[in-house]
């Protein structure tokens, strides 16, 4: 298990994409979050 980097949100339309980028991520130790627009992502904060 890989040890916690850091938070990231990552916003796309496009959800293939948030799913690569976000197993990505994860492996080098990112939690991540993800949105598919801006307006989402500011309408339903993360805890």
């Amino acid at each position: 298990m890989t040890n916690t980097v850091g938070h990231s949100y990552l916003i796309d339309d496009d959800e293939s994409m948030r799913t690569s980028l976000g197993r990505m991520l994860c492996e080098v130790g990112y939690i991540v979050e993800g949105c598919a627009s801006a307006v989402t992502f500011y309408e339903n904060p993360f805890s």
